[in-house]
């Protein structure tokens, strides 16, 4: 008996920042280049969430959690996956991980893991372009300070303060889920935002407090 083949699916994933954004022109993108190339798209995946936020907000985790091997996932452009170039690789080689193929309309890109030659090629590409974002952050960053300090201004915080931190946002799960005694590698694993380092920093400043 022959075994028949899995129907592929088509997935377009379509993210907006904000309330005022509408996903009605990426949509049309991914549609009006699904009917070029002659295949219909089976289900579309949306996200009204700034790129800030965590992959499972973004319904980034729904969409790796929907497609299986063989099947194509669209997007309109590669800003719309990823909050940095380094969040886009880390997707990107989560979803070639999958056995899935990425098709990216703006940047002309047909990512596929069977085409190792080339995929592994424009990964090494974004690398380089995440390894330059990196590099230019980092002079901005010391520009500034150096600024700064020659124009006299006190470099540094006030001590006992606690600046604003990209964990903010998720402050009250991360404390919620601390005083449950959940570690903080679990914690980090459940809100996917930074580093584990930066995070255990960040707790580790605020403990005495949330255990008064």
């Amino acid at each position: 008996m022959v075994k028949q083949r899995k129907k592929v699916a088509h997935f377009g994933y379509i993210r907006v920042s904000t309330d005022k954004q509408t996903t009605d022109n990426q949509k049309l993108v991914i549609l009006e280049y699904s009917q070029k190339n002659k295949f219909i798209i089976d289900r579309f995946i949306e996200s009204n969430s700034s790129s800030s936020k965590t992959h499972d907000k973004r319904n980034i985790n729904l969409l790796m959690d929907s497609v299986k091997i063989d099947d194509v996932i669209i997007i309109s452009e590669l800003s719309r996956i990823g909050r940095s170039v380094s969040d886009v690789i880390f997707i990107i080689n989560s979803i070639l991980e999958k056995g899935v193929i990425l098709h990216v309309i703006k940047e002309n890109l047909i990512i596929d893991k069977k085409n190792d030659a080339f995929s592994n090629f424009q990964i090494a590409i974004f690398s380089a372009f995440g390894e330059l974002e990196k590099n230019i952050i980092s002079q901005r960053t010391t520009e500034a300070l150096r600024s700064r300090k020659l124009k006299g201004i006190k470099l540094g915080k006030p001590k006992g303060v606690i600046q604003s931190s990209i964990y903010d946002n998720e402050l009250d799960t991360i404390k919620k889920l601390f005083l449950m005694d959940v570690s903080i590698k679990k914690i980090y694993e459940k809100i996917e935002i930074g580093t584990y380092q930066s995070l255990y920093k960040y707790i580790t400043k605020r403990k005495k407090e949330w255990l008064k």
